[in-house]
Protein backbone atom coordinates (compact mmCIF):
# COMPACT_ATOMS: atom_id res chain seq x y z
CA UNK A 1 0.00 0.00 0.00
CA UNK A 2 1.49 3.87 -0.87
CA UNK A 3 1.97 5.59 2.09
CA UNK A 4 2.53 9.20 0.29
CA UNK A 5 0.43 11.93 0.69
CA UNK A 6 -0.12 13.87 -2.59
CA UNK A 7 1.62 17.03 -2.91
CA UNK A 8 -1.56 19.09 -3.67
CA UNK A 9 -3.22 17.98 -0.25
CA UNK A 10 0.08 18.42 1.65
CA UNK A 11 0.23 22.14 0.50
CA UNK A 12 -3.72 22.54 1.44
CA UNK A 13 -2.56 21.31 4.81
CA UNK A 14 0.68 23.29 5.22
CA UNK A 15 -1.28 26.23 3.91
CA UNK A 16 -4.20 26.04 6.37
CA UNK A 17 -2.34 25.02 9.31
CA UNK A 18 0.09 28.26 8.52
CA UNK A 19 -3.00 30.80 8.69
CA UNK A 20 -4.48 31.97 11.43
CA UNK A 21 -8.00 32.11 10.01
CA UNK A 22 -9.39 34.43 7.76
CA UNK A 23 -8.86 38.28 7.49
CA UNK A 24 -11.83 40.06 9.41
CA UNK A 25 -11.82 43.76 10.82
CA UNK A 26 -11.83 43.15 14.78
CA UNK A 27 -15.36 43.32 15.79
CA UNK A 28 -16.70 45.12 19.17
CA UNK A 29 -15.36 42.36 21.67
CA UNK A 30 -12.61 41.78 19.84
CA UNK A 31 -9.21 41.00 22.28
CA UNK A 32 -6.75 44.02 22.43
CA UNK A 33 -3.15 42.89 19.97
CA UNK A 34 -1.22 42.81 23.45
CA UNK A 35 -3.98 39.94 24.74
CA UNK A 36 -3.35 38.05 21.48
CA UNK A 37 0.21 38.60 20.66
CA UNK A 38 -0.16 39.55 17.67
CA UNK A 39 1.64 43.14 16.52
CA UNK A 40 -0.46 46.01 15.21
CA UNK A 41 0.30 48.84 13.68
CA UNK A 42 0.09 52.06 14.70
CA UNK A 43 -3.19 54.06 13.59
CA UNK A 44 -3.00 57.61 13.48
CA UNK A 45 -3.91 59.22 17.18
CA UNK A 46 -6.82 60.75 15.64
CA UNK A 47 -9.88 58.51 14.58
CA UNK A 48 -11.15 58.75 11.43
CA UNK A 49 -14.55 59.20 13.39
CA UNK A 50 -13.18 62.56 14.88
CA UNK A 51 -11.27 64.49 12.25
CA UNK A 52 -13.04 64.85 8.80
CA UNK A 53 -11.33 64.72 5.63
CA UNK A 54 -9.69 68.63 5.13
CA UNK A 55 -10.28 69.76 8.47
CA UNK A 56 -6.51 71.79 9.55
CA UNK A 57 -5.86 71.72 13.27
CA UNK A 58 -2.55 73.01 15.01
CA UNK A 59 -0.09 70.46 17.02
CA UNK A 60 3.05 71.33 19.20
CA UNK A 61 5.50 68.54 19.30
CA UNK A 62 8.86 67.42 18.21
CA UNK A 63 9.13 66.70 14.65
CA UNK A 64 11.47 63.68 13.73
CA UNK A 65 12.72 62.89 10.25
CA UNK A 66 13.60 58.96 9.74
CA UNK A 67 15.59 58.79 6.19
CA UNK A 68 13.35 55.92 3.68
CA UNK A 69 15.99 54.64 1.32
CA UNK A 70 15.32 54.97 -2.17
CA UNK A 71 13.88 51.23 -2.96
CA UNK A 72 11.05 49.47 -2.89
CA UNK A 73 9.98 48.25 0.43
CA UNK A 74 7.06 48.68 2.73
CA UNK A 75 8.44 51.25 4.31
CA UNK A 76 9.49 54.02 1.02
CA UNK A 77 5.31 52.61 0.47
CA UNK A 78 3.49 54.22 3.11
CA UNK A 79 6.30 56.90 3.37
CA UNK A 80 6.37 57.68 6.98
CA UNK A 81 9.61 60.18 6.62
CA UNK A 82 8.03 62.86 9.42
CA UNK A 83 6.32 62.50 12.86
CA UNK A 84 5.33 64.85 14.95
CA UNK A 85 5.28 63.31 18.75
CA UNK A 86 2.42 65.14 20.48
CA UNK A 87 2.31 64.39 24.44
CA UNK A 88 -1.70 64.67 23.86
CA UNK A 89 -2.56 63.41 20.49
CA UNK A 90 1.08 60.60 20.35
CA UNK A 91 2.99 60.55 17.43
CA UNK A 92 1.51 61.75 13.92
CA UNK A 93 2.41 61.21 10.72
CA UNK A 94 3.06 64.64 8.79
CA UNK A 95 4.50 65.73 4.65
CA UNK A 96 5.25 68.54 3.43
CA UNK A 97 3.24 70.58 1.10
CA UNK A 98 3.62 73.63 -1.00
CA UNK A 99 3.61 75.75 1.50
CA UNK A 100 6.33 73.93 3.61
CA UNK A 101 8.88 72.22 1.90
CA UNK A 102 10.79 68.85 2.61
CA UNK A 103 13.84 70.62 3.34
CA UNK A 104 12.60 73.07 5.75
CA UNK A 105 11.10 69.96 7.65
CA UNK A 106 14.07 68.16 7.33
CA UNK A 107 16.15 71.66 8.98
CA UNK A 108 13.89 70.80 11.86
CA UNK A 109 14.66 67.57 12.68
CA UNK A 110 14.85 67.27 16.21
CA UNK A 111 13.56 70.80 17.12
CA UNK A 112 9.93 71.50 19.30
CA UNK A 113 7.34 73.64 16.82
CA UNK A 114 3.73 74.37 16.48
CA UNK A 115 2.74 73.75 12.89
CA UNK A 116 -0.84 73.90 11.05
CA UNK A 117 -1.81 71.26 8.94
CA UNK A 118 -4.94 69.27 6.86
CA UNK A 119 -6.11 66.38 7.85
CA UNK A 120 -5.59 63.70 5.18
CA UNK A 121 -7.08 59.93 5.76
CA UNK A 122 -6.24 56.75 4.86
CA UNK A 123 -6.86 55.57 1.47
CA UNK A 124 -6.50 53.12 -1.14
CA UNK A 125 -3.93 53.52 -3.66
CA UNK A 126 -5.00 53.51 -7.64
CA UNK A 127 -5.15 49.67 -9.65
CA UNK A 128 -2.29 50.62 -11.77
CA UNK A 129 0.18 51.90 -8.42
CA UNK A 130 2.26 48.72 -7.28
CA UNK A 131 1.60 48.24 -3.53
CA UNK A 132 2.73 45.84 -0.80
CA UNK A 133 -0.31 43.67 0.23
CA UNK A 134 -1.58 43.44 3.89
CA UNK A 135 -3.51 40.71 5.66
CA UNK A 136 -6.66 42.37 4.03
CA UNK A 137 -5.45 43.02 0.51
CA UNK A 138 -3.24 45.77 -0.87
CA UNK A 139 -2.32 47.75 1.65
CA UNK A 140 -3.54 51.37 2.18
CA UNK A 141 -1.68 54.63 2.08
CA UNK A 142 -1.68 55.92 5.74
CA UNK A 143 -3.32 58.79 6.74
CA UNK A 144 -1.35 61.91 7.62
CA UNK A 145 -1.11 65.49 7.87
CA UNK A 146 0.21 67.64 5.77
CA UNK A 147 1.81 70.81 7.08
CA UNK A 148 0.28 74.03 5.57
CA UNK A 149 2.70 76.35 8.11
CA UNK A 150 5.35 76.13 10.83
CA UNK A 151 3.31 78.55 13.42
CA UNK A 152 6.57 78.51 15.91
CA UNK A 153 9.61 76.79 15.88
CA UNK A 154 13.19 76.66 17.49
CA UNK A 155 14.65 80.07 18.06
CA UNK A 156 16.95 81.36 15.28
CA UNK A 157 20.50 81.91 16.28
Amino acid sequence: MDRRVPSSLAVVVLVTLACDGPAHPPSAGAQPAAATGKAEVAAPAQSPATVKEGEERRFTGVLRYTEIKPVKSVESYLGREYSLETTSDGPLNVKASEAVSDEQLRALDGATITVRGRYHPEKLPPNDVQAPMGADGVMPWPAYYEVLEVVSGPPRP
